[in-house]
């Protein structure tokens, strides 16, 4: 089950003039209970209007194209009436991690976002999609690494392409994203990062990038309550480099956080009431309401953010007293970092210095200014609350990971994917199509 419609968005504060950085920031709304959330962009000459998902797990800037009769989306581009439109007759595809795929033709054309005009930005113009994929957007702006796409030679992202072209004074964009019950909403900065999203006490925790094609990067370690989850397992666990030091991708393309079956169990073990619901987890639908102070909690760079237990509160199932958990298992070895925990924090993807900064979110339903800065410092953000007990048995052999409740599974699969394991078991991977947003 799912919203019949999503919250309104709206910008949170306003563009405090300063003469030493070229910025752009732009407002997002909140589709659906978090399940994405989209920004307003402009493409061409005269400029036609896109809501586009920025998406930090996948590098193509993909836009359903006039040409396209069945592709989703409420505004397709029209390379014929744009005056600065090149086009090419080269291929494209891709394959996002839910198995979705689109393809089409490349072409290049001028994207502005806030008022920065990015010059000559290589656009994947759709022209056949999977069924499923999401009328609510328009496009997909790949914010990763452009290298991540193997099978296109020399593509830069949007991004990339404000850096190269002097656009933006810090080679860094970061990310707000708000939540349904707060009033939804959000904000992607470009070019700096704004401190007001910060908690009050806390400053940004750097950590690198470990393979710069994805945002990805280490996490210590998967705490429970501050508890590491290997010791809510007792003595059926598994060597403790399943739970620490794993790979995480920051993916602001998916909604939930996507983790090894180990580390899935591991986590909803201790969380009193979860239970294994065929191939998913549930949780409790009141879980925020009976433990008010629980948490899960990610350790990268010696500091702790969290996932309070209210946000782990998906859908309801069929019984309605339990609901999809916000945390879900995959076959792979390692996890996809997604909106379910970036809404808790503000993220700062520095592409400059290939590291990612975090720092717990600031929340606040009120408008109010906002500066923009750059934090360096560390601070802790760990939080504590009771650890609870679970007393369900695993059994990895013939897991699959399903999703019977929307959600989006944005990240892009690479030629070279299996160096970071599969995240979806062989038998899913037989299915030829399957919804973008389920």
């Amino acid at each position: 089950m799912s919203a019949k419609s999503g919250p309104r968005g709206f910008q949170r504060g306003r563009v405090i003039p300063d003469s030493k950085t070229n910025l752009a920031r732009v407002p997002l709304v909140d589709f659906e209970f978090d399940r994405e959330y989209y920004g307003t962009v402009k493409i061409g000459e005269p400029p036609q209007s896109f809501k586009i998902d920025f998406d930090t797990g996948s590098s193509q800037f993909i836009v359903s194209s006039k040409g396209c009769t069945e592709c989703s989306g409420t505004t397709h581009y029209d390379s014929t009436t744009s005056n600065t439109f090149q086009g090419t007759n080269k291929p494209w595809h891709i394959t996002y991690g839910d198995l979705s795929h689109a393809e089409g033709v490349l072409g290049r054309d001028n994207v502005m976002i806030d008022g920065i005009i990015v010059a000559n930005q290589q656009l994947a113009l759709v022209t056949s999609e999977s069924k499923g994929f999401d009328d609510t957007i328009d496009g997909i702006m790949g914010l990763a690494f452009g290298a991540l796409s193997t099978n296109l030679a020399s593509t830069h992202t949007v991004f990339e392409n404000m850096m190269e072209q002097k656009l933006v004074d810090r080679g860094m964009f970061s990310f707000y994203l708000g939540k349904t019950s707060l009033d939804g909403g959000g904000e992607v900065v470009f070019g700096g990062m704004d401190m007001d999203r910060v908690a009050d006490g806390h400053n940004i925790t750097y950590t690198p990038v470990t393979r710069p094609k994805y945002w990805q990067i280490n996490i210590e370690n998967i705490l429970v309550n501050d508890e590491p989850i290997q010791a809510a397992l007792g003595s059926k666990t598994h060597s403790k480099s399943v739970f620490q030091n794993v790979a995480g991708i920051m993916d602001t393309g998916t909604t939930l956080m996507i983790v090894p079956l180990p580390i899935s169990y591991g986590i909803h073990r201790a969380i009193h009431g979860a239970h294994e619901y065929g191939q998913t987890w549930t949780v409790p639908c009141d879980l925020g309401s009976q433990f008010p102070k629980g948490q899960v909690q990610l350790e990268i760079s010696g500091q702790r953010f969290k996932i309070p237990f209210e946000d782990l509160v998906r859908e309801p199932t069929e019984d309605q007293e339990q609901c999809y958990s916000g945390i879900q298992p995959s076959s792979s070895n390692f996890m996809i970092i997604g909106d379910v925990f970036i809404k808790n924090n503000y993220v700062v993807f520095d592409q400059e210095n290939k590291r990612v900064g975090i720092a717990p979110l600031k929340f606040e339903t009120k408008t109010s200014s906002h500066r923009v800065d750059d934090g360096e410092e560390e601070d802790d953000a760990a939080v504590s609350a009771a650890p609870d007990e679970d007393e369900e048995e695993v059994d990895e052999n013939n897991k699959k990971f399903e999703n019977p409740f929307p959600m989006r599974m944005g990240w892009e699969i690479t030629d070279d994917a299996d160096s970071i394991g599969d995240v979806l078991p062989k038998s899913l991977k037989k299915i030829n199509t399957i919804a973008h947003s389920f």
